[in-house]
């Protein structure tokens, strides 16, 4: 999908970058309260979008404007994101 969009584009703004990193997850049937935390591979997320990134000549834009640790911001700056 990311190779598909960056056939027509130049830059990538992914809104909510977070989501690379983590997802709340609810069980179905539960209320929002009852949900936690899912954490993913951000390296391995992260990599093929800038591999994808590269191969096209792209530029990746992250908005992180929600509740994001500090470490998040350091490590998106350390990718060129």
């Amino acid at each position: 999908m990311v190779r598909a969009v960056l056939r027509h584009a130049g830059a990538l703004r992914i809104d909510h970058i977070i989501g690379l990193f983590r997802l709340w997850w609810v069980p179905a049937g539960m209320g929002p309260t009852d949900g936690t935390y899912v954490r993913y591979d951000h390296e391995a997320m992260v990599g093929v979008l800038l591999l994808e990134a590269q191969r096209a000549g792209a530029v990746v834009i992250g908005e992180d404007l929600g509740t994001v640790e500090p470490w998040v911001r350091d490590y998106l700056a350390s990718r060129g994101i």
